[in-house]
């Protein structure tokens, strides 16, 4: 009986321990895909203020 026991809370920690290390995984991965659409939306704005400010040619702005 104690060994059964001892076995699902055994199985129960593991399940436990997998979900968390998954959710670590998810946030980490959606930390960094996030920081790098920032990162790309922060460039396209800059390049299209370059390019409506002093990209375009014949510009007298």
């Amino acid at each position: 009986m104690a060994s059964t026991l001892l076995r699902v809370a055994l199985v129960l920690l593991l399940l436990f321990v997998a979900v968390s290390v998954l959710g670590f995984l998810v946030g980490l991965i959606t930390a960094v895909v996030e920081t790098v659409v920032t990162l790309l939306v922060l460039g396209a704005l800059l390049y299209g203020g370059y390019w409506l400010l002093w990209g375009r040619s014949g510009s007298n702005i």
